[in-house]
């Protein structure tokens, strides 16, 4: 016995033909991918559709990147701080132990952004 099943994928409207079907059409062609008031479905653009440098720091929630989620060479314990040498990030206790440490990343001069030697590690306090 044979059975066939007729599967109908969403497609956009054919020019010249579907008369009378074309909004039916094009609103089951964009709800692959779209709610009902327009914005994307959760999930429906991967990490290989995004650009690099794409999504910057403000689009980013607090806290939404984990320790587990850098890619660093070692992990962290309490108390350390991330930096950056010889091409590789990686987890070290600044001097005075990690208790009290204040991060200051600051340019030498105002209108240049944060260079290469203007990260340091106040552990005075």
């Amino acid at each position: 016995m044979l059975w066939y099943t007729s599967c109908n994928m969403a497609r956009l409207p054919i020019v010249g033909s579907d008369d009378g079907q074309w909004g039916n059409l094009l609103n089951d062609y964009l709800s692959q991918s779209h709610t009902t008031d327009g914005t994307l479905k959760a999930n429906s653009v991967g990490t290989s559709n995004i650009q690099d440098n794409a999504v910057s720091t403000t689009k980013i929630p607090d806290d939404a990147v984990t320790a587990a989620k850098l890619a660093t060479s070692n992990n962290p314990s309490n108390g350390q701080v991330l930096g950056y040498n010889a091409g590789a990030m990686t987890w070290s206790t600044p001097s005075g132990g990690g208790t009290g440490a204040t991060i200051f990343v600051q340019s030498t001069d105002p209108g240049v952004s944060a260079q290469d030697g203007d990260i340091w590690i106040d552990t005075s306090a």
